[in-house]
Parts: structure tokens; sequence; C-alpha cells
């Protein structure tokens, strides 16, 4: 085998440089090394740490180079997940049901005879679909389980206003019933019951006569849905908690009309945002982004919302996307052509993440992360996830807080020379033999040469 003519020195570190690609890790081949402490034990059992902002700072996406080491210095198989929940799974399905004819009767006012298919479960809400925008509608329910005797079961607004987005209702619940056919009235809103679209119209700063357009505008039903919502079990859901950014940039951009949010997130694992303002009655379109090389690229378009009518009042100033990693993360407000809203600030969630263990009797641990070249491990976690899968409760432990000093090297120093033990041994025997290669190689060229 030709063997290239390198320095001793340039093999050395070569080889310093691709130990942790080669799987042979130890506590030094990492930037970070925190003490993981925890209770007295006299026998194996499950223990877990939470991973804090330092730690997802200092790792990759997926955590590659997050490792758990014993006194020993071997890699101990651990299991990284999200804390979660259980949640009550709400699902919603169609309910078949014949839909008779649309009648149209004076004062714009329809009424329609429907009628459950049979074998079909029982219906608790009804949809009523229209094409239409900026509307308000009363629609009246009776109920009959036989088609004989009436009874009275749901009156409520439908509406559509087009200057906030997604501000529409078309569907209208309905109380625990028995019935297999319904009569449904849409028809126009009393003066009385309009009184609160008045009051949203005034507080987005239109004239009030736009809540009587829409209250007299024309009505067309496209088509008429029952449906049925109703739990099914439930779901795990990650428990959400707050990772404060680093840092924060606010800016306006009075050409584009939009409010832009700059957040040094430092891989925070992030799922929300939640703005904050002092200001009442509007409603925006906001865009999340994550950086994508020198470009952004958007993980999710929401709305926020706040509205102080009572009848109609939200404060839903949340956008939810999907969990992302990243540096910084960007929120765009988007005021199109309403006022700019005044924002006071801007707070970020997502799922808190637990590392898990077998604590062996007597053993310490330390946590090392924070390493470009080194791979995932290969530690079998089945172990782990069977005693979790039946009912074990793993131990809080505690990981010491991070140093205030500077990463530990890479190639040489740190804290003691027993951090590179035993694999710094392997890896200076493997230099070892590369450089007596060498010399040998030079010998026998010069040795050839002078022949």
């Amino acid at each position: 085998m030709k063997i290239p003519d390198m320095k001793p020195k340039a093999l050395v570190c070569l080889l310093l440089w691709i130990g942790p690609a080669a799987g042979a890790v130890v506590p030094a081949n990492f930037a970070h090394v925190r003490d993981v402490t925890g209770p007295d034990r006299s026998a194996p059992a499950l223990a877990e740490i939470r991973l804090d902002a330092a730690v997802l700072a200092d790792t990759r996406t997926g955590f590659p180079d997050l490792r758990l080491f014993d006194d020993r210095y071997r890699e101990i198989p651990f299991l990284v997940e999200p804390l979660v929940e259980p949640r009550e799974r709400i699902v919603r399905q169609p309910v078949a049901a014949h839909v008779g004819v649309i009648y149209e009767l004076s004062g714009n006012r329809f009424e329609i005879r429907c009628d459950l298919d049979p074998g079909e479960p029982m219906a608790n809400a009804v949809e009523i679909r229209t094409p239409l925008r900026d509307f308000i509608r009363t629609v009246r329910i009776a109920g009959s389980a036989d088609g004989q005797f009436w009874q009275a079961l749901a009156e409520a607004e439908i509406y559509d206003y087009s200057r906030f987005l997604d501000f529409r209702r078309t569907v209208v619940s309905l109380p625990t019933n028995d019935c297999r056919s319904f009569q449904i009235e849409v028809s126009s809103v009393a003066a009385d019951r309009a009184e609160p679209f008045a009051r949203l119209v005034e507080a987005d700063g239109q004239e009030p006569e736009r809540a009587e357009t829409m209250r007299q505008a024309p009505f067309q039903i496209g088509s008429i849905v029952f449906w049925q919502t109703a739990a099914d079990g439930t779901e795990n859901e990650p428990v959400l908690q707050e990772w404060p950014p680093a840092d924060v940039e606010t800016t306006r951009y009075p050409a584009a009309r939009t409010t832009e949010f700059l957040l040094a997130t430092r891989r925070a694992p992030l799922t929300q945002v939640e703005l904050e303002s002092p200001v009442s009655d509007f409603n925006r379109l906001v865009t999340v982004q994550v950086p994508n090389g020198e470009r952004w690229r958007t993980v999710a378009d929401g709305i926020i919302s706040r509205i102080s009518v009572p009848e109609f009042a939200t404060n839903a100033l949340a956008v939810r996307f999907p969990e992302q990693r990243a540096e910084r993360l960007r929120v765009v407000v988007q005021h199109a052509n309403e006022r700019a809203v005044k924002f006071s600030g801007i707070r970020a969630f997502g799922p808190s993440y637990r590392l898990v263990w077998i604590a062996e009797p007597g053993a310490r641990y330390r946590l090392a992360c924070g390493a470009e070249l080194v791979e995932a491990g290969d530690a079998d976690g089945a172990p782990i996830q069977a005693a979790l899968a039946a009912g074990g409760v793993p131990q809080p432990w505690q990981l010491a807080p991070p140093e205030g000093e500077e990463p530990l090297p890479v190639i040489a120093g740190g804290p003691s020379f027993s951090d590179y033990v035993p694999g710094g041994i392997l890896l200076g025997l493997g230099a070892g033999a590369w450089y007596f290669a060498a010399r040998a190689r030079k010998k026998s060229q010069h040795a050839h040469g002078c022949r």
C-alpha cells in the first residue's frame, strides 16, 4: 500500500480530526461537557434530565452530536423525546342526508326540509354553505324524531366580514338530539340582533351603514351539510414551554406596510410565536420564516385577531407552525391597506425535551454536546423504550449549569489528560504507526537513491 508523504505532525492532527467521524469519540471531541448528578440508587433505574437552551444551541437537528458518558468514558445509550400530555381528540365527520328543495320565500327568506339517511349517526351541527361575502343572516332549525312532532333546536347568526381575515361563521351547533328530520329557515337579521355587527364595523373604523348593507344584502345558499363532532379517544401533544430569544430586532416598513421581527432563537425547538400589543380590534396576516441559504423559507402563514366587541370577543395572537430549530426566525406582520398595528413584544414557545437513560448504581455521568464532525451514535435504546412502555417513571437528575469559559478544544488541551482516555491513547498509537511508516518509506527512498 502506498503511504502518502506527510509530515508526522500533520498526520497526528489528521487522525485526531477524523477520530469523531470514525466513531471513536471522547468528551474532548465536544465543545461542551457538563456534569450530571442525581440521587443514590442500589439498582439500575430510569433517569432523566431536561435539555436546556445551552444544549439546544450547541447541538444539530436530530441531536447527532449529543452523548452521555459514564465515569469509565463509555457511551451510555439514551433516548431524547419531547414531554407530552394526553389531550382529548375531537373528530368531525359528515352525516349523509337528503336535502330537499330549497324554497325561496318573500323577503329573501329560505326554507329547506332535510332528512338524515338511514343508519347515519345523529347530527350535532349544520353548515349553511354559500359563496357570498359580507353578509349577516339568522338561521332557525327545528327537528323531529318521527316527522310528526317538531321542536325548536337552534337559532343563531351566520356571517362573513371580508375586512377581517377568516372572520366567517356558517356552522350552527345543535344540542344533543335524536332527530332524523330537520326544518331549516334562513332569513334576514332583525335590527336589534344586528347591533353587535354595527359595533364591530364601527370598531374597525368603518361607517355604521356598512352593517346595514350586510344585513340587507341578498343571500344565496350553495349547499347544506350535516356534521357530527365527537371525542375520539386521546392523543399525546407536546408540552410547550417558553424559549425566550437571545435578541429581537423589530422593524416597521411603511412602504411595504409590514412589521418585521427578527428573533435570535439559537436553535431552540419552536412551534409557536405569540405577539403582544396594546391595540384592540385588528386582524392581520402573519408569515413565519426560517433561513434557507441567503433567502428565507416560509414555514407557516397564520392570522392574528383581537376583537373587543363582546359578542365576537377574541384575543388570538399566536401563530403555530411545524417544529423549527434554526439560528434565527423571521416573523412578518402584513398590514395591507389597514393602519399599522403597534406591537409591544413577541414571545416564542416550543416543546420541552428530555434525555432518558438507565442509571447504574454508583455510576457518575457527563453530558457532552456540540461537534460538527460527530455522527449520530448507534447505541441501542430498546431497553429504555421497553421500560417506559411498561410504565417506568424516570427519576429527575440535574444538569450542571453551563460554564462561562471557552469551549473545550477538540485537538489539544481540555480540563485534564483523562478526558482523552481511552480514545486518546488509541488515536495516539495510530498516529505513531503512521509516523514510523512514513520514516521507513523515506529511508527506503534514500537507499534506492544511493545505489
